[in-house]
């Protein structure tokens, strides 16, 4: 996750600084681990932030979510370059 606190933009989990206002995430799935990944405005090697387990279902989605924008102004996100791959060994 991208996000802005206190002015700065971080990648949670783990709140390692970025200093650009894109990235590019990259999510992935062995199992039920996955692994959390990211490279600053799309460029350079991807940057491991996490790995974490996820019980897998036989019905699992994938969802994002964007929220906590200031109430009194408009805010918007864009997402581009959206894409499910699975990956050969």
């Amino acid at each position: 996750m991208h996000e802005l606190i206190d002015g700065k933009t971080y990648m949670i989990p783990g709140k390692v600084p970025t200093s650009t206002n894109t990235v590019q995430l990259r999510l992935v799935f062995a199992g039920e681990q996955f692994t959390m990944q990211f490279r600053p405005d799309g460029k350079g090697e991807f940057k491991t932030v996490g790995t974490r387990t996820l019980p897998v279902a036989p019905d699992e989605q994938i969802s994002i979510q964007c929220y906590n924008g200031p109430a009194d102004e408009e805010h918007w996100m864009r997402f581009d370059d959206f894409r499910i791959l699975e990956l050969t060994e």
